[in-house]
C-alpha cells in the first residue's frame, strides 16, 4: 500500500556489515549476500555504501516474486538536491543499482536517510539497526538556508529530546521554558531555530496501520513570540525528521544532549 516511506536514523558509528556490492558482477554474481541462494555467488565490495544501507534494510528482498523498487535517500547540502540510490529487480533480469553510486555511509553519517520499498509479497519488514554514539561529536552544521533550506535531522537514539519542538528551541527545563503554559517556549535559544522571524518545519512519516501518511511540526516567530500552530511530534528512536526552512533563516548548530 502507501506504507513505504521511512525516515531512517542511523548511528553515528553505524554497524552495518558488507552486505552489498556496486562492484562489476559477474554471470550469476547478485549485489546482495541476502540474494546469494540457489549457487549464485556474492562477493562483498569493502566499503560500506548505500548499497548496504538497502540490502541490509529490505529484509523481504530474497521473498519477493515480482518486479520491485527500493530507494534510499539523502540530501546534499551543496545544491540542496536530492541523492537516490536505487535497487532495482526483475524476475527476468535479476538485481542491479543505478544513481548515486560509491556514496560511502561515513561521509554523511550526520544524516537521516528516506528510504522507499516497494514489494510484491505482503509482510513487514524488520531490520535491526545497530551501532554506537560519538563522544566527540560536536553536532551537524546546517547549511545557510539560502544554499540549501532542508535537512534531514538525525536524532540519535541515545538523545534526551523528546519531541521537535526540541529540535526546534533545546531541552525543556534547561534551554527553555513555558511558564505561561501556553503550549509555546516562551523563547527559543537551545535548538536549530536561530531567531530570524522565518517559519521551520520539521516533516516525518508515520507507518502505522490504518493511520498512516506524513506529519509536520511548524514553528514560527510572530512579533516576537514563539508559535507552535500545530501540535508537537514525538521523537521515536531510529527516525529521523526532513527540516524544511525559509530563505532568510539563519539556523544553528544542530547538537543533542545525550545520556
Amino acid at each position: 500500500g502507501s506504507q513505504n516511506f521511512f525516515f531512517l536514523a542511523y548511528p553515528l558509528w553505524n554497524g552495518l556489515p558488507d552486505v552489498g556490492t556496486e562492484a562489476p558482477r559477474g554471470p550469476g554474481e547478485v549485489p546482495c549476500a541476502s540474494l546469494a541462494v540457489g549457487g549464485a555467488e556474492f562477493v562483498p565490495d569493502g566499503i560500506i555504501t548505500l548499497a548496504d544501507v538497502l540490502c541490509d534494510t529490505w529484509t523481504m528482498l530474497p521473498e519477493l516474486t515480482g518486479t520491485e523498487l527500493a530507494s534510499v535517500q539523502y540530501v546534499d547540502p551543496t545544491d540542496c538536491s536530492w541523492q537516490a540510490l536505487a535497487l532495482s529487480r526483475t524476475p527476468f533480469f535479476g538485481a542491479s543499482f543505478g544513481g548515486a553510486l560509491g556514496v560511502e555511509l561515513a561521509s554523511i553519517r550526520e544524516q537521516g536517510l528516506l528510504l522507499q520499498f516497494t514489494q510484491s509479497v505482503a509482510g513487514v519488514n524488520r531490520p535491526v539497526i545497530v551501532g554506537s554514539h560519538d563522544p566527540s561529536y560536536i553536532g551537524r552544521e546546517l547549511s545557510d538556508a539560502v544554499t540549501c533550506g532542508r535537512a534531514i535531522i538525525n536524532p540519535h537514539y541515545h538523545s534526551l529530546y523528546e519531541s521537535t519542538t526540541e529540535i526546534f528551541c533545546g531541552l525543556e527545563g534547561v534551554d527553555w521554558l513555558d511558564v505561561d503554559v501556553d503550549g509555546n517556549p516562551d523563547d527559543c535559544e537551545g535548538g536549530v531555530y536561530g531567531g530570524s522571524g522565518e517559519q521551520y518545519a520539521l516533516q516525518t512519516y508515520v507507518n502505522r496501520p490504518g493511520d498512516f501518511g506524513f506529519r509536520a511540526a511548524v514553528l514560527s516567530d510572530f512579533l516576537g513570540f514563539i508559535v507552535l500552530p500545530s501540535a508537537p511530534i514525538p521523537l521515536q528512536p531510529g527516525h529521523a525528521y526532513l527540516l524544511s526552512m525559509g530563505r532568510a533563516a539563519s539556523p544553528q548548530t544542530f547538537i543533542q544532549p545525550h545520556y
